[in-house]
């Protein structure tokens, strides 16, 4: 397994499906997605016990067994009347047994490169069911996570917006994953702006109307012999490892007034953040030599 990085985190959305009755859950099925594109998804093999109490849950059956990779089977009563049960398909390849699955999240969890972050989606039956694939509290592995961090919460913190709807796939639990990291994108987005909208009033930063007014701007930065400004352009998506309206500036490869650019993440708590059409551009007076250290 690749060295982490130190410090930098993964985020992992997931999704469980499951039975619970109170006093136990199982696993039905989990799906997850990691910020650095993958993804894993598998259905618990279970056993005819679990699957039998699955086929009485009403919920289960109308919303989650349709999503899922299983196989009629036929069931004689104790009163000899006969009713179809559905099992796991143990001839699909997304069906595998606990043990696997268990081995598999664990492996998917640490190949990342940074430490596992986990959100969910009304996260706190999931973590449960995401931790009991390895049974105590005390036997969850090295590196896993002893929590996932919740996206409703992060919502509510928000005020509670609109967020995009899931079209299609609801109690898949990978296409639940996936919306989770929808989710997550447009509450990053919405923070971002509203750290941003916060610094203009409070007078932290300069907006720019046009890419030309700031460059204007730039031309007026005095320069000296000892530092000239250090500027760093980001015109793509955000980067959810940098916090607030950090997270949308990265390195511009370029050189300014003939010496090269270059950049040092998380920046530096002194720049000024300066918004023109459509990027956000970070200048500071600053060494380049010790910059580029």
């Amino acid at each position: 397994m690749a060295r982490r990085k130190q410090g930098r985190h993964v985020r992992v959305f997931y999704d469980c499906e499951f039975l619970e009755d109170g006093r136990t859950i199982d696993l039905i099925s989990i799906g997850m997605v990691a910020d650095d594109g993958r993804e894993y998804y598998a259905v618990n093999q279970g056993d005819f016990a679990m699957w039998a109490r699955v086929n009485e849950h009403e919920w289960l059956v109308r919303h989650v067994l349709p999503h899922l990779p299983t196989r009629p089977i036929g069931v004689i009563r104790r009163d000899g009347s006969q009713r179809g049960c559905l099992i796991s398909d143990i001839l699909d390849p997304r069906v595998k047994p606990i043990a696997q699955i268990a081995d598999e999240v664990r492996e998917f969890l640490l190949a990342g490169d940074g430490k596992p972050e986990l959100w969910a989606w009304y996260a706190a039956f999931d973590h449960v069911a995401l931790a009991w694939l390895w049974g105590p509290m005390i036997d969850l592995p090295a590196g896993i996570p002893m929590l996932t961090k919740d996206l409703k919460q992060r919502a509510d913190d928000l005020g509670n917006p609109a967020l995009p709807e899931q079209v299609a796939g609801a109690h898949n639990a990978l296409e639940d994953a996936r919306h989770n990291a929808v989710r997550a994108r447009f509450l990053d987005e919405l923070a971002g702006e509203r750290e941003a909208d916060a610094d203009l009033v409070a007078g932290r930063f300069t907006r720019y109307d046009t890419t030309q007014d700031f460059l204007d701007a730039l031309a007026d930065i005095p320069s000296t012999a000892a530092s000239d400004p250090l500027i760093s352009v980001r015109t793509g998506d955000p980067d959810p490892n940098l916090p607030g309206p950090q997270r949308y500036c990265s390195s511009f490869h370029g050189s300014y007034r003939g010496a090269p650019m270059c950049t040092r993440q998380p920046h530096p708590p002194e720049w000024q953040h300066i918004a023109g059409d459509g990027m956000y551009v970070i200048a500071t007076w600053t060494n380049l030599a010790s910059a580029a250290q």
